[in-house]
């Protein structure tokens, strides 16, 4: 328990300075304890205060994973259940803020709505993003760590990435590891952002900087005029009978008008 503490201390450090914060939707991962068990998470945070805690549904147990050892996949209500979460004192301290919400929620903000995929939950038959997509997400992110293999991204990763977004209209954000981290694999980046099935930006493969940037400008205006050409096929023919995500509200505009540009 004393590595799950210290992530709460370090998430209490990051939101005490305001600035990191300030009108940026941030998003982080660390260990949560709950309801007797362990989850790989997501937190989202928004002007020092924490908006959700986004559980990993989907657990990694092949190749050079064993990620079972330590966590439970969330599966409470069939991975969709929302609940009430108590914060530790640690995070009460910074701006009195006393709980927030635990599960499979999205994120509305003001312009857009987001919500996440963690690692795995990309390479499984039962993923979420169709779901989220259908149910009104324009933007998913994937927060990953997939080590380098011979072929693996040509193969696979570009296409589970890129296909998603093609059917049902969409951006992707996907953030890879790189790097060595003391064990026998190597991270190899690639971070991408992919919109209606097309790759605006991928990072390196491999290099030796600690961090990559990659940006990437898009209109969500092409999400939507796509999705009105998709609406009659049966990628969306699921919004009749598919149980709706909790939604989570973040006082944030994602977008910005094309004339605030370079200001």
């Amino acid at each position: 328990m004393d590595t799950v503490t210290h992530a709460w201390e370090v998430l209490a450090d990051i939101l005490s300075d305001s600035s990191l914060t300030e009108d940026i939707l941030v998003d982080v991962g660390m260990p949560v304890f709950f309801k007797g068990n362990l989850y790989n998470v997501r937190v989202y945070c928004l002007n020092q205060e924490i908006l959700l805690l986004r559980p990993k549904l989907q657990l990694a147990g092949g190749g050079c994973y064993r990620e079972g050892r330590w966590f439970k996949p969330w599966s409470y209500g069939e991975g969709r259940a929302v609940f009430d979460f108590m914060l530790p004192d640690v995070i009460q301290k910074v701006k009195g803020q006393v709980k927030t919400k635990i599960g499979n929620a999205v994120v509305q903000c003001l312009d857009t709505e987001i919500a996440s995929e963690i690692c795995q939950e990309m390479w499984v038959i039962d993923n979420s993003h169709i779901d989220y997509f259908v149910d009104g997400v324009e933007i998913v992110t994937n927060s990953s760590g997939s080590y380098h293999m011979l072929r693996k991204l040509a193969r696979d990763k570009i296409a589970k990435i890129v296909s998603p977004t093609a059917k049902a209209g969409g951006v992707y954000v996907f953030s890879n590891l790189k790097g060595g981290d003391g064990d026998r694999v190597f991270f190899d980046g690639t971070s991408m952002i992919c919109m209606n099935g097309q790759i605006y930006t991928q990072g390196k493969q491999f290099s030796i900087t600690n961090v990559d940037v990659d940006v990437a400008v898009l209109d969500l205006d092409q999400v939507r005029a796509m999705r009105l050409q998709v609406m009659d096929k049966h990628v969306f023919s699921k919004t009749t009978h598919q149980k709706h995500f909790e939604r989570v509200t973040a006082n944030i505009q994602i977008c910005r008008k094309v004339t605030d540009f370079g200001q």
